[in-house]
């Protein structure tokens, strides 16, 4: 903590320890499934009790710490006001603003739509750490291949969604994959992805 606060040179910072009730498995109940039986990280429950001692760290309750962070991250971006969001977690790239890896020391800014990329290129991979099968034999080298050429997020939807063979799997990964940045908001697609029909039915 220490040295990422210096690092950073952060004035305040806020900080978050995933606690209980996730709505994920609600969504999805086969969530993180291949952790059970596991034992638990050696002193971990010690190091969150140091963290909310020493660096008054809040401890989220219905959603997990990503989501503190994506709920703070987006009210800061929407603000103008400077942060950092400090992470080695590679899916909290969906997120737009400067991100600091600690492990690596390094930094990436990334902007909405790079972020917008990021989640929709994790629809179609999936998640294996946290047991969200993607759609088989698309990895990152073949996501990034449909995905990063893409600017507006209805063509992003529309391209991910024609690789998957049942839609209502797809929304329920999408829903697990995105970190949130409204409490109680679940992940739904693009307002306009029915433009086409609509267009038509006008003319």
């Amino acid at each position: 903590m220490r040295r990422i606060l210096e690092t950073t040179g952060a004035t305040s910072y806020a900080c978050y320890i995933s606690g209980s009730n996730n709505f994920r498995y609600t969504i999805y109940p086969e969530y993180k499934a291949n952790r059970k039986g596991k034992p638990d990280p050696i002193y971990r429950q010690d190091a969150n009790a140091y963290l909310v001692t020493e660096y008054q760290a809040t401890v989220t309750d219905g959603y997990e710490a990503d989501d503190g962070i994506g709920i703070e991250a987006t009210r800061l971006f929407a603000q103008g006001s400077d942060f950092t969001i400090a992470t080695i977690d590679k899916d909290l790239n969906m997120l737009p603003g400067l991100h600091y890896n600690w492990r690596k020391n390094e930094f990436l800014d990334v902007s909405p739509v790079d972020g917008l990329r990021s989640f929709y290129r994790s629809i179609l991979t999936g998640d294996a750490t946290d047991n969200i099968p993607g759609v088989g034999g698309i990895g990152p080298v073949k996501s990034a291949r449909i995905i990063n050429d893409l600017t507006d997020e209805i063509d992003m939807y529309e391209a991910v969604e024609a690789m998957y063979t049942d839609k209502e799997r797809m929304v329920r990964n999408a829903q697990c994959l995105w970190i949130l940045r409204e409490p109680d908001t679940l992940w739904g697609p693009p307002e306009s992805t029915k433009r086409s029909e609509e267009d038509t039915r006008t003319i």
